[in-house]
């Protein structure tokens, strides 16, 4: 019961209260209480340019701005972010060498071009220096390149943006097959069936993919007892041959580019299947997927019978539906299904 008290707090904290303006003082008041620690996390890897630029960064406990630095994903533009907000802190502080050496550990220094090291290079000793200029610096050679008892972070690469994912069908929806056959929450297929999906983007975004639900594994002929136990015993995922066709469009200023999407070759019945993309969207733009469902051999489908969220801001964060003026969702047959999930994207 605790833990589930935990998780209506954090929910709370999400929520109702957690802001820029007051994430690094519960953070800072926080740092051995997980569940709070992990909402404002979340929050500073969403919101992290604006909390670094905030006046109350400077408030925050260095033992805060460690457990940030830890973070793997934030929506900032380069490391070279994050080093001017330490050095900017550091410099208020009593000791400002000592300040920024502790947060260099987590500090991916080696994922700053050559030029931006003059940024820092002060508090640097002789030998990072060295270390630093050599790896930087094709025409720099150096037998041996060691570091004794370092503190520059070996991480070489940047941290990425924090991916979004926008739920269209919540996880509560998603029975497993025993439930929709006992209670036929399930739609049949006869012919031909198109799916769209048309976002309009208020922010630059970048679409990395989407989720489309897979055809169930029922037969007319479970509801006449010749198949139906063992289906409920298996009850398993079984692959088939992919069954869908597609494409999406991104108008840009009158212009339409269109791409064919490129499905598995296989899909598992009862699941759902990720398709990978790449399509950037700016501001102001739309875009549309389209997803066409047939059976080769012209046998009936059956599909998840799923009622479409009335507002999806109850199933998704407020920063991911503020990415969008517009989300529109239709088929081209008045059938009470869908089979998009999520679609996944970051900021650009």
């Amino acid at each position: 019961m605790i833990e589930d008290l935990s998780a209506q707090c954090s929910k709370l904290l999400e929520d109702r209260f957690l802001s820029v303006e007051n994430v690094w003082a519960v953070l800072s008041e926080n740092l051995l209480i997980n569940a709070t620690t992990s909402s404002c996390l979340k929050l500073l890897s969403f919101e992290a340019k604006k909390c670094v630029q905030h006046k109350t960064f400077l408030e925050a406990r260095e033992e805060a701005i460690e457990m940030f630095l830890t973070l793997d994903q934030m929506n900032i533009d380069c490391e070279l972010e994050l080093v001017k907000a330490c050095l900017y802190y550091a410099k208020s502080t009593d000791d400002e060498r000592a300040t920024f050496r502790r947060f260099c550990p987590r500090l991916r220094l080696l994922a700053l071009k050559f030029s931006d090291l003059q940024n820092f290079v002060l508090f640097l000793t002789n030998e990072e220096k060295t270390y630093l200029a050599a790896l930087k610096n094709p025409l720099l050679r150096f037998e041996e390149l060691k570091l004794n008892e370092s503190i520059i972070c070996t991480i070489p690469f940047e941290r990425g943006p924090h991916k979004k994912i926008l739920t269209l069908i919540g996880d509560d929806y998603i029975d497993d097959i025993r439930t929709i056959f006992k209670k036929a929450k399930w739609e049949k297929i006869t012919s031909l069936i198109i799916f769209k999906i048309t976002l309009i983007a208020k922010r630059c975004i970048k679409i990395l993919g989407f989720d489309v639900l897979c055809k169930l594994d029922i037969y007319e002929e479970d509801y006449f007892g010749e198949f139906t136990s063992k289906m409920l015993e298996e009850a398993g995922h079984k692959s088939y041959n992919n069954n869908l066709n597609g494409q999406y469009t991104v108008s840009i200023n009158g212009s339409v580019f269109k791409r064919e999407i490129n499905f598995p070759k296989k899909l598992e019945k009862n699941s759902w299947a990720h398709i990978d993309l790449c399509a950037f969207v700016p501001e102001g733009c739309r875009v549309e997927f389209k997803v066409e469902v047939l059976d080769p051999d012209d046998n009936p489908i059956f599909l998840r019978k799923l009622p479409l969220a009335d507002d999806l801001s109850k199933i998704n964060q407020r920063d991911t539906i503020n990415c969008f003026s517009d989300i529109l969702l239709r088929s081209e047959y008045a059938i009470d299904s869908c089979i998009f999930r999520n679609i996944h994207f970051v900021e650009v």
